[in-house]
């Protein structure tokens, strides 16, 4: 398996930036794909510009069995995955999007803690490479909710007939910001994105920002 850069460009300038382990520049192009923020972001977008992929070399030291890991749903957790290691045999669980806060599992008798350890770590690689959606705090993940909401507000502003300086002097976030707010690439607090959307009327789900 190896890693590859991604590099999705719109014809309004915006772009998708991310690296990814998969095994060709199809499967990396898929594996973007198949992320739910990422396809919403393109589909947002009227045309797509350019998309260059460049392999970037071996990726090592990662679990490459896509069933060494069973998931299933926590019958006594809502919101919970359970997932039990064939290699092992060791059961974790964990709030689906929040792995890395959330992980709870208990060493078998005949592992010491540190074995224990290990598995987890591959737990956590095996989910990025084949189920990134369920870790949570994903930074490509962020980048491209930044660059949805940035959209969003931009269009918003725009349809209201408002320069940049005005909905700064309506909104009291500054122009600068704003303009990194637009643009995807600035990682706001939700209530400066609260202040915005309530100048604007907007309404977005920042569960996921």
């Amino acid at each position: 398996m190896k890693q590859y850069k991604v590099v999705i460009v719109f014809n309004d300038g915006d772009e998708i930036n991310a690296k990814v382990a998969a095994w060709n520049q199809t499967d990396a192009l898929q594996r973007i794909m198949s992320n739910k923020q990422a396809t919403e972001f393109i589909t947002s977008h009227d045309d797509v510009k350019n998309v260059d992929i460049t392999c970037l070399g071996e990726y090592k030291d990662i679990p490459d069995d896509p069933q060494r890991f069973v998931l299933s749903p926590s019958q006594e957790r809502d919101g919970w995955l359970v997932a039990a290691d064939r290699k092992t045999n060791m059961v974790f669980i964990f709030m689906e999007g929040a792995f890395r806060e959330s992980v709870e599992y208990k060493p078998l008798d005949d592992m010491t803690p540190l074995d224990a350890a290990a598995a987890m770590r591959e737990l956590g690689d095996w989910l990025r490479l084949y189920h990134a959606d369920m870790l949570g705090g994903n930074e490509t993940a962020s980048k491209i909710n930044r660059m949805r909401v940035g959209a969003l507000v931009a269009e918003a502003r725009k349809k209201q007939g408002l320069t940049l300086r005005e909905l700064a002097e309506l909104s009291g976030v500054s122009y600068q910001n704003i303009t990194k707010i637009e643009n995807g690439k600035y990682n706001v607090s939700i209530d400066i994105l609260n202040k915005l959307c309530a100048t604007l009327g907007l309404k977005i789900d920042l569960s996921g920002y």
